[in-house]
C-alpha cells in the first residue's frame, strides 16, 4: 500500500505487517479513494467486504445501525488524528485494547473523544 507524505504530498510505499489491516476507511467513509496498489509477497488472507451490502444489512437492525454510526463517527476522528501524524492511508495498525473500547463505546451509542 502507500500513504501520501504530509510534508512532500508525494506517495511513499508502506508494508503491511502482523496486527495491521487496509482499507476499513471504505467502509465507513462515503467517497473514501485508494491510492496505490496492494500485493502479497507471500500467502497472505484477504477477507472482502462489499460495503454497500453490509450498509443495507446494517440499516436492518435498529441497534447495529445506531452502533455502526457511532463507530463510523469514532473511525472518523480516529482517522483524521492518525493523518496528521502520518499522513493519509490505507493501512492501520489501531491497538487490540483501544478497537475494543471503539466497539464498547459504539453500542453504548457514546461516540464523543474518550477523556
Amino acid at each position: 500500500s502507500v500513504r501520501r507524505s504530509r510534508s512532500s504530498g508525494s506517495l511513499i510505499e508502506q508494508c503491511l505487517g502482523a496486527g495491521q489491516w487496509c482499507s476499513e476507511a471504505s467502509v465507513w467513509l462515503e467517497g473514501w479513494l485508494h491510492a496505490g496498489r496492494l500485493r502479497a509477497e507471500e500467502n497472505a488472507e484477504v477477507v472482502v467486504l462489499d460495503a454497500l451490502l453490509f450498509a443495507k444489512a446494517v440499516a436492518t437492525h435498529k441497534r447495529c445501525l445506531h452502533a455502526a454510526v457511532c463507530y463510523s463517527s469514532l473511525f472518523a476522528d480516529w482517522l483524521n488524528a492518525q493523518a496528521l501524524i502520518e499522513g493519509s492511508t490505507d493501512v492501520h495498525s489501531m491497538g487490540l485494547d483501544e478497537m475494543q473500547d471503539f466497539v464498547a463505546r459504539a453500542f453504548r451509542g457514546d461516540d464523543r473523544p474518550h477523556s
